[in-house]
């Protein structure tokens, strides 16, 4: 009778834990969100931004800028930093038009300056598979207030 509990239990538990895992990954098919995509492929040389003066030929996403410290993540918005934590780069989708996206975008530079910016940028997939900047506000927007 013990045994029988025990399985039982375990089948409950692991049917509860089924609608998180799932959604987690329902975003895609290789359960990747689709904030994830956009940051391993945002092309932080299309907009303006705190890393354009340290900007590299070689260097396009925040991964190859040392943003590999994971601060805050859900399936629409992550905060990424520096692993010292003086740099932090905000990105929350805020429309999802397929390959153009809307986001708010928090760059927040302490490494020596101080540099911070609030902004609203409209993202498109190029031929080469970054996403590129097609527009970008030069302040906070209604859509991008209040949600970071």
């Amino acid at each position: 009778m013990p045994e029988l509990l025990k399985s039982m239990l375990l089948v409950v538990g692991v049917c509860l834990l089924l609608p998180a895992v799932n959604a987690a990954s329902a975003n895609t098919g290789s359960g990747e969100t689709e904030i994830a995509k956009v940051v391993e492929t945002l092309d932080v040389l299309s907009f303006r931004n705190s890393m354009r003066p340290r900007s590299r030929p070689d260097a396009h996403t925040l991964q190859q800028y040392g943003f590999t410290k994971v601060r805050s993540v859900t399936d629409k918005a992550i905060s990424l930093a520096l692993e010292d934590d003086s740099w932090h780069f905000s990105l929350r989708i805020a429309r999802d038009d397929g390959d153009t996206k809307v986001l708010c975008i928090e760059d927040d530079a302490n490494n020596g300056g101080t540099y911070r910016s609030a902004f609203e940028l409209m993202i498109v997939r190029s031929a080469e598979g970054l996403y590129q900047a097609t527009q970008q506000t030069t302040e906070r927007t209604a859509l991008c207030s209040g949600h970071s």
